[in-house]
């Protein structure tokens, strides 16, 4: 019996090391390309375009044969005629908003104090715009970009506003959190690893996203109409401040996958050791 489960466990191991090699190549491949890829600004991929010997060594659209395809970065200024506003404050102007809640406790401000932090991000919403343009600083070109709410905007949201709402609490819920307010400075007095988030008293909307005017990085395929002289992107992967920012967040997680990779090769080599 424990035979049949020491080979089951060194096949487990086996087969976790192939899905990590696989996962790691695969990453690699991706970091190769993006390290490789230029940062155009709309006018200066246009006039690169405009080469014949440029245009030739991309991909023909299979849908377009007036239409070709090319995966690299487009920087500008985000423009757009009918920008959503933000839920929170009504006012600002946005063109990716990313809207969640979180629950207040009693005890998080001094949970904070003890380096704990805790976010459930709750009901996140993501909103954006049909399309907006990424413009060029000082010449009436742009590269038109297509809403895909899965897009990988991380780096580039910013703050845009914050809501607060507590709820009424009732005796017995009010006694708690006095309770809960005691036995947590107990546990901050003597440094125990107890942890008493408290009561339940209300919550806080956070919204996050990209302003109208704001400069901004794109990863993703490229679509270059020959015939109108145009630009767009019809899926971005990624909404940036810069190039470098994805680069890092990449080789960031090839050497967290690379550290289990490592790991598993080990529990691989004791196990027929």
């Amino acid at each position: 019996m424990e035979i049949a489960l020491a080979s089951f466990l060194n096949l487990a191991s086996l087969g976790g090391l192939g899905y990590l090699s696989s996962v790691l190549k695969q990453e690699r491949k991706k970091l190769n390309e993006i390290e490789g890829a230029k940062v155009y600004s709309p006018s200066r991929l246009l006039s690169h375009l405009a080469k014949p010997e440029f245009l030739s060594k991309l991909l023909k659209s299979s849908e377009n044969p007036e239409e070709y395809l090319i995966k690299t970065f487009i920087e500008g200024y985000v423009d757009c005629n009918k920008p959503i506003q933000s839920i929170i404050d009504g006012k600002t102007k946005l063109i990716h908003s990313m809207c969640f809640r979180d629950e207040i406790y009693s005890n998080d401000p001094l949970a904070k104090a003890r380096g704990l932090l805790f976010t459930t991000k709750e009901n996140i919403e993501t909103r954006a715009p049909l399309y907006f343009n990424l413009k060029d600083p000082n010449r009436n070109m742009s590269c038109n970009v297509h809403r895909n709410l899965g897009v990988d905007a991380t780096s580039a949201l910013e703050k845009i506003a914050e809501s607060r709402e507590y709820k009424h609490l009732n005796w017995m819920e009010k006694i708690l959190v006095y309770l809960g307010l005691a036995i947590e400075l107990v546990a901050l007095v003597t440094r125990t690893s107890f942890i008493f988030r408290g009561v339940k008293i209300g919550w806080t909307e956070n919204e996050f996203g990209i302003m109208l005017g704001t400069a901004l990085t794109i990863y993703g395929e490229v679509i270059y109409n020959l015939r109108d002289n145009s630009l767009r992107i019809d899926s971005p992967q990624y909404f940036l401040h810069d190039k470098s920012s994805l680069i890092k967040k990449l080789r960031e997680s090839i050497y967290i996958i690379f550290f289990f990779f490592i790991s598993h090769l080990i529990l691989i080599y004791n196990n027929f050791h």
